[in-house]
């Protein structure tokens, strides 16, 4: 399959350096923007949504281990709520089976959010076909009136949303699209039961997810922060500002895994370089490097910066720029 990676603030060009660019800050400072359509408007105070979502924050206990992952429960107001609705948490979907909670959570008692002490697990083996791929571990949130559901949902997996509604985006320019990302993506650390979180990770940790899992969530901007390091067996590093965290080469097969197993476009963005970049050589190293893992899938600075993900979808199946006209 066929995507093809794209740089925001490059103009769709697979750079490194913003000091390649030129006319960098003229790009920056004219962003386009898409208005939403009235009946969209109109509709947001009549809709109301109930969510699942995981906890960011991680802590140690006392005892050894850590606390992190914690399931929250979220919830936008019903319009016509009455003083007896509630939230819960349950096993399956309340909507087929209204069964008896994990979780209870009066409407009137919060305001629209719920920290469960449930822990959401971390598995190590989500694939493209996973048989969990409906819903995550079989968690549900539910909102409830008498015994009647009113709304559910859950965790899914993502793989395949921009081609799955690529009647939608089609002709929508990839700078107007809201697009999913993650922070410091190549950041992360992924921790088991007896695992531990110090005071270097607490400060250079970004992600609880390796980029393979934050793919299949849905994200599809990529953030990524490399070191170079010529005197170590590994040259380039994902880097918290002076912090080695993960091996770059682990990163970028993720990202050529996901590639060639969907149609999907995805972001990635080279945007800073705090070790081993004080010259041009490591850049062109890093060039070359990319080039060799990632060049199938780059898409060239020639499209432009209205390209759609319609013309990105045709690039592929024709890779004669004129028909994209």
């Amino acid at each position: 399959m066929w995507t093809s990676l794209i740089p925001v603030g490059f103009v769709f060009q697979f750079l490194i350096c913003s000091a390649h660019l030129k006319d960098a800050q003229d790009i920056r400072t004219k962003r386009s923007t898409t208005e939403c359509a009235r009946d969209a408007l109109s509709n947001s105070s009549k809709e109301f949504f109930v969510f699942l979502t995981i906890n960011a924050v991680e802590s140690n206990s006392l005892f050894g281990g850590h606390d992190s992952r914690k399931i929250e429960l979220n919830w936008t107001p019903k319009s016509g709520g009455e003083s007896t609705d509630w939230i819960g948490l349950f096993r399956s979907d309340p909507e087929i089976r209204l069964r008896e909670p994990l979780v209870r959570v009066p409407v009137t008692r919060h305001n629209g959010y719920y920290k469960t002490g449930y822990r959401f697990p971390q598995h190590p083996m989500l694939g493209l076909n996973s048989p969990m791929g409906t819903c995550l571990f079989g968690y549900w949130i539910g909102y409830i009136r008498g015994n009647e559901t009113l709304k559910s949902n859950c965790l899914r997996m993502r793989p395949s949303w921009m081609w799955d509604e690529r009647e939608v985006i089609n002709d929508i320019p990839i700078h107007a699209l809201m697009i999913p990302g993650s922070h410091n993506s190549g950041s992360y650390k992924i921790l088991g039961e007896g695992s531990t979180f110090n005071i270097l990770d607490r400060y250079s940790i970004n992600q609880a997810e390796d980029v393979w899992n934050q793919l299949l969530y849905g994200i599809r901007y990529l953030d990524i922060r490399v070191g170079y390091y010529p005197h170590t067996p590994e040259k380039f590093w994902i880097v918290h500002n002076f912090v080695q965290v993960n091996p770059l080469y682990v990163v970028l097969q993720d990202v050529r895994k996901f590639l060639q197993s969907t149609k999907e476009i995805l972001i990635v963005d080279f945007h800073r370089f705090p070790s081993g970049f004080q010259d041009g050589v490591a850049h062109g190293k890093l060039l070359r490097y990319l080039d060799g893992e990632l060049g199938d899938f780059m898409a060239g600075d020639w499209l432009g910066r209205d390209v759609t993900p319609r013309n990105l979808w045709k690039l592929k199946q024709d890779p004669d720029p004129d028909l994209l006209t």
